[in-house]
């Protein structure tokens, strides 16, 4: 260990004197290593379990001279500093009025695009219940024809019935296709309103009264209170006598009137015929249903409706899910059962006397 340092001397006072080595950069290399064998091999050796007993030893001191800290302590500081954050942090206050602003813009547009779609679905559906309407008229005239056989003369009592039969059924059916188009037409008209009032309050006020000037927020109030009728208490925007003027105009007149004529007429013709007779008091009834459901109700009722039914204390809640009651139900099949007594009757009628005398002579 001597031997190294006076080495290490030697070179340090050649450095400091400005001696230079004629030695060459492989014996300075040599020297150096023969130094640091003889450094090691001095030093002293220190096995594993020696390091592990001293750190010991130093972790145990360490634990010794650090304080002892309780749980109430930690709690304190805790609360303290949970105390000065909270003073620190900023308050937050509640949304502007702007963002309730935004919020309500964007429902908007997104109402109207669903408008526009509920439009579509409208007048579409409102065909389909046309043309389902047109072609039961078709098959009827095809059913007529085919029975009737114009070429072969006078037409046979029996193919008079089948005809008869024919056009009853077509009627109903077409009276049925009648009142669902009135409720299709109440959709595409309640989404046009609807959209309409959005344009309105949006860009083209209209004022409320002629002759007065169109004001924004007159017109934003009545969106809303379209809404509210509209949608949300789901009143029709027109009444019940232009809900049945305009369905009638859009090609039902036709379509109901001609299925009419032949049930009218043969009815009158072969009453004498039970089966004619129960056919045409089923239509009648049939007739009497529908208008019975029509004009009672409430998705067909208007704001002004709606107001004089809730006057009378009745309540028919719509939005968000119908309330639908029995009655319809019921008075089909009161029709049914009176039609079907009155074409049996002729048959049945024999076989009641028979069984009272049976019961009367017990």
């Amino acid at each position: 260990m001597s031997e190294g340092k006076k080495t290490t001397d030697l070179v340090t006072q050649q450095k400091q004197t400005g001696q230079s080595s004629e030695e060459s950069p492989a014996d300075v290399r040599e020297e150096a290593s023969a130094v640091t064998t003889e450094v090691r091999e001095d030093a002293p050796a220190v096995t594993g379990a020696e390091v592990r007993e001293e750190a010991s030893a130093v972790t145990t001191e360490v634990r010794e001279d650090a304080p002892a800290v309780t749980g109430a302590e930690v709690r304190e500081e805790a609360s303290a500093v949970t105390t000065e954050v909270r003073e620190d942090a900023p308050a937050v206050t509640g949304a502007k009025p702007g963002a309730e602003v935004n919020d309500f813009n964007k429902w908007l547009e997104a109402f109207y695009k669903e408008c526009g779609r509920e439009v579509t679905l409208a007048y579409t559906t409102l065909n389909q219940m046309k043309n389902w309407a047109m072609v039961i008229v078709a098959a009827l005239i095809s059913a007529m024809v085919t029975l009737g056989r114009p070429g072969e003369g006078e037409i046979k009592p029996a193919a008079l019935v089948g005809m008869h039969a024919a056009a009853v059924v077509a009627y109903v059916f077409n009276l049925r296709f009648f009142v669902r188009a009135i409720l299709c037409y109440i959709n595409l008209s309640r989404w046009n309103r609807l959209q309409a009032s959005i344009v309105e309050a949006r860009l083209i006020p209209k004022p409320v009264k002629v002759g007065e000037t169109p004001a924004t927020q007159d017109s934003q109030t009545k969106l809303k209170e379209d809404i509210e009728l509209y949608y949300h208490s789901w009143r029709s925007p027109i009444n019940r006598k232009s809900q049945l003027i305009q369905n009638l105009k859009l090609g039902f007149a036709l379509v109901l009137g001609l299925p009419l004529f032949f049930v009218i007429v043969w009815s009158v013709e072969l009453w004498d015929n039970w089966l004619v007779r129960g056919l045409a008091v089923f239509a009648v009834g049939s007739t009497l249903v529908e208008g019975t459901d029509f004009f009672r109700s409430s998705f067909f009722d208007d704001p002004e409706r709606d107001k004089r039914r809730r006057k009378s204390g009745k309540k028919a809640p719509i939005f968000p899910v119908p309330v639908s009651q029995g009655g319809y139900l019921v008075t089909w099949c009161l029709n049914l059962a009176i039609s079907t007594g009155v074409a049996v009757w002729p048959n049945l009628k024999p076989r009641l006397q028979s069984l009272i005398e049976w019961f009367g002579c017990r």
